[in-house]
């Protein structure tokens, strides 16, 4: 977390900030408990990405 916002709000906002039409991430899976405390990236932009979000793993 940086300011207060989370890893997928930061790629959000840069991705707004360069205007892009495409994010492009590595989707990665942890347990559910870590998940559940520390947050998922992947399942975030899977679910909440405004933009063209092409994942791989």
């Amino acid at each position: 977390m940086r300011g207060g916002r989370s890893a997928t709000a930061e790629l959000l906002r840069a991705a707004e900030r360069l205007d892009a039409d495409l994010l492009v991430a590595g989707g990665y899976g942890h347990t559910r408990l870590s998940e559940w405390v520390f947050g998922g990236v992947t399942r975030d932009l899977l679910t909440a990405c405004p933009i063209c979000c092409l994942l791989s793993h």
